[in-house]
């Protein structure tokens, strides 16, 4: 959808990620997560894993593959690579690709999630943003985790911040 001051909006429109399909041959899709990579965009989503599409105008789509990942996928693009933050059974996994089609495990995150009451039954969701106009850490990454027995709908939403991608503060 399109607004000009995040108060109105126009109607949906579909994105048609997998190409000139039809919607029901589409398949479940979830997650979306839309990169700007400067010459064209790509659109991650849930679907066999993670799956990507690229595009020039946000409007025509071709499908590029997937690849074995959890959900919530967000990409971070730095320097040649891109490094894939996304959510296994538990935990807060990196993966990086220079080309996507070739995958590192880079680190498996648990923040700290033994002394985290709110988070003992799963730490997950974690979404990175470049926080370095607005904090002393250059990266700040929003997550929740679950406890299922002790808290009102089972979530509960925490921080970290990192200057490396790789370590985060644990509070």
């Amino acid at each position: 959808m399109k607004s000009k001051d995040l108060l109105n909006w126009e109607k949906p429109v579909l994105l048609k990620v997998k190409g000139d399909i039809s919607e029901c041959d589409m398949g479940r899709m979830i997650d979306p997560y839309l990169l700007d990579d400067g010459n064209k965009f790509i659109c991650f989503f849930k679907q066999n894993g993670v799956s990507y599409s690229t595009s020039k105008d946000l409007a025509n789509w071709q499908f590029q593959g997937f690849t074995e990942c959890g959900e919530n996928v967000c990409v971070i693009k730095e320097n040649d690579e891109y490094l894939i933050i996304n959510s296994p059974d538990n935990g807060i996994n990196i993966m990086a690709t220079k080309d996507f089609k070739t995958f590192t495990d880079v680190r498996t995150l648990y923040l700290n999630q033994e002394n985290k009451p709110w988070a003992k039954d799963r730490i997950t969701a974690g979404f990175v943003i470049d926080a370095s106009s607005i904090s002393p850490h250059k990266y700040a990454m929003f997550y929740h985790g679950d406890n299922e027995d002790n808290y009102l709908f089972g979530a509960s939403l925490a921080v970290a911040f990192s200057d490396d991608l790789i370590n985060w503060s644990k509070e």
